[in-house]
């Protein structure tokens, strides 16, 4: 009985980890219209000590309109917020605190 409750918390904790709201990281880029190619933009936000697999995780997709593959991140709400405080513009605080 004891084994079976305890099996049901972990996998209950282990699904709420996996089931974390995300955010697009090119969505963000666009709504905060950052001046720099996303490309570029999101290694250099990830300097201010975002971690992998923690804070946002990559993914691959074909684009659309050019049929080639790019990568895009689904970053956890928090650094989102965080992210978007960073980026010192009117739009980017109303997202840091919430819209």
């Amino acid at each position: 009985m004891t084994l079976r409750v305890g099996l049901k918390a972990e996998l209950g904790s282990l699904y709420a980890a996996y089931s974390k709201r995300t955010v697009s990281g090119r969505e963000l880029h666009s709504f905060l219209q950052a001046d720099t190619p996303y490309r570029l933009w999101f290694p250099r936000m990830c300097e201010y000590g975002f971690i992998e697999g923690m804070d946002y995780t990559p993914y691959i997709f074909v684009h659309p309109q050019n049929k080639q593959e790019s990568t895009d991140h689904q970053l956890t709400i928090e650094m989102a917020k965080e992210i978007s405080m960073l980026q010192r513009r009117k739009w980017g605080e109303y997202a840091g605190n919430g819209g």
